[in-house]
């Protein structure tokens, strides 16, 4: 499993364009099947760097998420940009030049979920560098589990151990913005997956996530968090590189870093609801530092 970050579509040299309702788009280095409207197949050949095509119409369903099944080659790497329809509802057909709702990167060969809201979405594939191989991606149930596959033990060792990492261990001594974070203990929740464990938990009036897992996993991204902010900036914290997003200048609702061979995230969620909620940079500060 991986997971990827959200990046902006670069400006494109060459264009494909396949209208709405129609099954396939194809160049002479690209082939995209989207012919039941629940699975793409995008089938690349040493197709050049922005290179793109377009494609519809792709449904995801309520109580369905993303299952993204690459296969590419060497240094293969590709954007599939999900375009939705209008607020008229499912039926509706996008607009080519309407704004994406998520952008995902896509290399290597390892399969990873991701969420998405229900809808209908035209799929823009733009080619990041020469890339080869296959991509499919479908719309499946979402597992009953709200955290989908990880599954849930009673402490961050635990988590550890079921993830096959060294270890996960949290800054519970640690004084924050929003409060010391031992103060919590009882409230905290574990879970883990191949390679990753997590931690999420209340602090305040806010929801806190926080996972590990291999830094070599699309950049150190571990999130899973595909949401479009404000902002983008980044922090030092000791020497390490803290890339920070949010709704408000300096108030990160995502923050991801790396450390050796290990990357972490934390993401931050007001419990009310607000969208420009976020952590201080001194409690990003606390779990860059403390979080192992």
């Amino acid at each position: 499993m991986k997971n990827t970050k959200m990046i902006f579509a670069a400006a494109l040299t060459a264009f494909a364009l396949l209208m709405a309702g129609c099954g396939k788009a194809e160049t002479s280095e690209m082939h995209m099947d989207l012919s039941d409207e629940k699975s793409a197949v995008i089938t690349l050949d040493k197709s050049s760097k922005d290179v793109t095509a377009t494609s519809g119409t792709f449904v995801v369903d309520d109580g369905e998420q993303l299952l993204v099944e690459p296969a590419l080659e060497g240094d293969s790497k590709i954007q599939v940009s999900f375009i939705a329809s209008p607020d008229e509802g499912i039926d509706q057909v996008p607009d080519i030049d309407g704004a994406s709702v998520m952008d995902l990167d896509v290399d290597g060969t390892d399969t990873f979920y991701c969420s998405i809201d229900p809808g209908s979405y035209m799929l823009k594939v733009t080619v990041l560098n020469e890339s080869t191989g296959t991509v499919t991606i479908s719309a499946e149930a979402m597992e009953t589990d709200e955290y989908m596959l990880f599954e849930k033990v009673s402490s961050a060792e635990e988590a550890a151990k079921g993830a096959g990492l060294d270890k996960f261990v949290l800054p519970m001594d640690a004084e924050t913005d929003l409060g010391k974070v031992a103060d919590v203990r009882d409230w905290m929740n574990f879970r883990y997956l191949s390679d990753f464990a997590q931690a999420d938990f209340p602090m305040a009036a806010a929801d806190l996530v926080v996972r590990k897992g291999p830094s070599s996993i699309d950049n150190g991204d571990v999130s899973g968090d595909y949401m479009e902010y404000a902002y983008e900036w980044t922090q030092d914290v000791n020497g390490t590189e803290a890339k920070c997003w949010g709704n408000k200048e300096g108030a990160a609702m995502k923050t991801i870093w790396t450390k050796g061979d290990y990357c972490y995230s934390i993401t931050a969620r007001g419990a009310g609801g607000e969208d420009d909620f976020g952590l201080s940079a001194n409690d990003v500060a606390v779990w860059v530092n403390g979080v192992e």
